[in-house]
């Protein structure tokens, strides 16, 4: 019996913290639902920075094709920005993409990569929920979730047979206190 005691102490020490960060940003993840905290504070800043212009895509590609000095566009992406909307282009026969600012004409380098959108609201409840479901470590964290889901059964199964059997001898020996530990 003391050698499951000290398996099941052992491992609910290192579940208890998993349990304690799945329930705190548990808890944080249901309150900005209810509250849409979030969303608020995405809607203010859609509301600071102004409504984004509608873009015609035909009007666009025509600016791009103006700023290009006649070389022939392999890719085109465009982007709304704060100030202006914006084209990454890469040119054929070469491997960095341009920046041109569809208002100004402004070239600069650029980065086919995509930016990270969103409020700091929502880049927080974003990490909020990676951590919730341990995906900021990426596959890694989905089995060790997995296996501290596993971990909880264990324990709470484990905790209950041992409290069963202590309670049973208790019983046995006509203890008074039968139902909770000493």
């Amino acid at each position: 019996m003391n050698f499951w005691r000290r398996w099941h102490r052992w491992l609910g020490i290192v579940a208890g913290v998993l349990l304690i960060l799945m329930a705190v940003t548990g808890v944080l993840l249901q309150v900005d639902e209810v509250g849409g905290f979030s969303e608020k504070a995405r809607e203010q800043a859609i509301q600071r920075r102004g409504a984004v212009q509608p873009l015609d895509l035909v009007t666009a590609a025509r600016q791009v094709e103006t700023h290009s000095g006649g070389r022939a566009i392999e890719m085109l992406k465009l982007e709304a920005r704060k100030g202006a909307p914006v084209a990454i282009v890469r040119f054929a026969g070469t491997d960095r993409p341009v920046q041109i600012d569809l208002l100004t004409g402004a070239q600069k380098p650029g980065s086919e990569a995509p930016r990270p959108g969103g409020s700091m609201a929502e880049k927080v409840r974003l990490l909020i929920l990676n951590l919730h479901t341990l995906g900021i470590v990426g596959g890694a964290g989905h089995i060790v979730g997995g296996i501290a889901g596993v971990a909880m059964a264990v324990l709470g199964g484990s905790g209950l047979w041992m409290w069963w059997v202590m309670r049973r001898e208790r019983v046995r020996r006509g203890s008074r206190q039968t139902w909770f530990w000493k």
